[in-house]
């Protein structure tokens, strides 16, 4: 998409799908009870503390809120843990309940068993009705979201620049 008319048809498109959220379903992408030590690294499935509470989804919580939210680009650019508490908690909330995400823990020797990482993900049913916004760049699209999440927020700080690395950067 180029020029000023695509950008704003892009904005319309996506306003238009204000409120479309993740579905909150339960997924085990790699089984309910998937657990493997590789090397000196152990990792398995998170339970679901909707399904299951565990001591481990509030670690990971923990965890996530305390490493990547603080130091990744764009959270920390928004200050989700102090400016959007509510979001944040939901964030985190539907990733631990994926059954998608994993904890990665130091298999064996000293320090045997700590919580050193982890991958958050989820994933859901394809939407066949779903339209896609075709002609568009990555960098376009979350551009023109974080402009009406402005407009929708004033609160919100003011969109930055962003380059292709930022994308790869709210990877923890």
């Amino acid at each position: 998409m180029r020029g000023n008319a695509s950008k704003s048809i892009l904005k319309e498109t996506l306003r238009s799908r204000l409120g479309n959220f993740v579905p909150c379903d339960t997924r085990f992408l790699l089984g309910e009870n998937f657990s493997k030590t590789a090397k000196e690294i152990h990792f398995a499935v998170i339970k679901p503390p909707r399904l299951q509470p565990t001591a481990v989804a509030g670690e990971v919580n923990d965890f996530v809120k305390r490493c990547f939210y603080t130091q990744a680009l764009v959270p920390r650019a928004l200050n989700l843990t102090t400016a959007c508490p509510d979001f944040l908690d939901r964030e985190v909330d539907l990733l631990l309940n994926s059954g998608s995400s994993l904890a990665f823990r130091k298999a064996d020797g000293e320090g045997a068993g700590t919580l050193f990482g982890c991958q958050l993900m989820v994933s859901w049913d394809r939407d066949d009705d779903y339209e896609i916004v075709e002609d568009c760049s990555l960098a376009s699209w979350h551009t023109a979201a974080a402009e009406i999440a402005m407009e929708e927020n004033a609160q919100l700080p003011q969109v930055a620049k962003p380059t292709r690395m930022e994308g790869f950067l709210r990877q923890f």
